[in-house]
């Protein structure tokens, strides 16, 4: 089964395995390896990086819509749910 391409925009929130919950700021032209690429801009609140990611790479790079719901704006706020105090394991909340 061949999945389908996502469409994106412009405001939309994802998840970037990569990287974690983000939002789409915009589409823009860059040239890579001599040819010039539509790319998304991708803003990761929590890390305040942003990213490129070409829109032929999207389906190889993981890159989903995020779910919607209260859990969203909790999650792309940068707020962190504290681990159980019996946890030794590293985790991470994304």
């Amino acid at each position: 089964m061949i999945p389908k391409p996502l469409k994106l925009k412009p405001g939309d929130t994802i998840f970037y395995p990569s990287a974690g919950v983000g939002v789409i700021e915009s589409v823009e032209d860059v040239y890579l390896s001599g040819r010039l690429e539509k790319c998304y801009v991708i803003r990761i609140p929590e890390t305040q990086m942003t990213v490129k990611v070409p829109k032929t790479n999207v389906q190889k790079s993981g890159i989903r819509s995020s779910s919607t719901g209260p859990n969203v704006a909790r999650r792309s706020s940068g707020a962190s749910i504290p681990a159980p105090a019996s946890s030794s394991a590293k985790w991470c909340a994304i």
